[in-house]
């Protein structure tokens, strides 16, 4: 069983993977209004809990730098579609507070630029490191009770999360790649680790 850091760990990157695939159903109704579209998009965006309420927030902005698609109606979606995940929270657990940047390409990248395990792979141990846990929920390394080295954790039999710990310390995490994304993980800023794709 997950201890209750390592949980809110995987839940702040399953919210990360749902705003995600909320801006990408914005590029899937792009590329069927606009086949030719072409460029990069770039966005911050993070979620934090508001401390009287309790409701989770979120909020998003298009890196104008760092953007060179030039469609209002993309832009438009892109910026409020996925506020639907703020009604989705309770389905995805209790994330942590996190603040990030991602990056989406039209074309999409060649699928071959990013390697992600199939889904009935096991994490690979170092010497002195045993596997843990069970393939198809949760697997990890553990090394004297401490988690060392990489963790899988799958959602409905799909491989979705894959971390790397040093000594019971999360040391970073990635998430299963997109279609469109230009890239498969996100760095995540959290107030109790630093969570880096690599």
């Amino acid at each position: 069983m997950d201890a209750p850091d390592d949980q809110g760990m995987t839940n702040t990157l399953r919210a990360d993977k749902a705003i995600l695939e909320f801006v990408e159903e914005c590029f899937a109704l792009a590329k069927q209004e606009s086949p030719n579209l072409r460029g990069t998009l770039k966005i911050s965006y993070g979620m934090r809990r508001d401390e009287t309420t309790g409701q989770y927030l979120l909020s998003i902005e298009i890196d104008e730098e760092g953007t060179t698609i030039d469609d209002s109606q993309l832009a438009q979606c892109v910026t409020e579609n996925p506020f639907a995940v703020e009604g989705i929270v309770e389905e995805l657990g209790e994330p942590g507070s996190f603040g990030t940047t991602a990056s989406f390409a039209l074309p999409s990248p060649p699928k071959d630029n990013v390697e992600w395990p199939d889904d009935d792979s096991s994490p690979e141990c170092e010497e002195g490191t045993q596997l843990q846990g069970q393939r198809g929920v949760a697997q990890w390394c553990e090394r004297d009770g401490l988690r060392q080295g990489p963790s899988f954790d799958w959602t409905a039999g799909k491989l979705d999360v894959i971390r790397t710990w040093y000594e019971g310390e999360i040391v970073t995490g990635r998430i299963r790649p997109s279609p469109v994304r230009g890239f498969s993980c996100s760095a995540l800023r959290t107030p109790s680790r630093r969570v880096q794709g690599s």
